[in-house]
């Protein structure tokens, strides 16, 4: 989920298109993919939700509140929800670099809609 939202954030075709695949083998719901691609809020509960939560307001505002790092840290530990801002801060990194390249999706992927921002 964290990096379907970043690459979502970033307008990153491909890596979106490479981890929608990954994310329904390990058990997102295709639907709640699709949301997230066309930009809404999907409907999750349990860790999926924290995580969705924290990651959006991560990259919407660079910073977490302690209401939205409280749950993460207590299910993966202070390291568990540093090792997630990470994962978001490398992604980003590399969906940039992607868009920069104009890295094209795969034969079997699908592009990202346009959303209105």
């Amino acid at each position: 989920m964290a990096i379907l939202l970043t690459a979502r954030y970033w307008d990153c075709h491909f890596l979106f298109a490479m981890h929608r695949t990954l994310a329904v083998k390990h058990g997102i719901r295709p639907g709640d993919i699709d949301s997230v691609a066309f930009g809404e809020r999907p409907d999750l509960s349990g860790g999926l939700g924290e995580t969705y939560r924290f990651v959006a307001q991560l990259l919407r505002c660079g910073d977490v509140d302690d209401d939205t790092f409280a749950p993460v840290a207590k299910r993966w530990g202070q390291q568990g929800a540093v090792e997630l801002i990470a994962t978001v801060g490398f992604y980003s990194m590399l969906a940039m670099v992607l868009n920069v390249d104009r890295h094209p999706v795969p034969t079997t992927g699908q592009l990202l809609p346009d959303l209105d921002r």
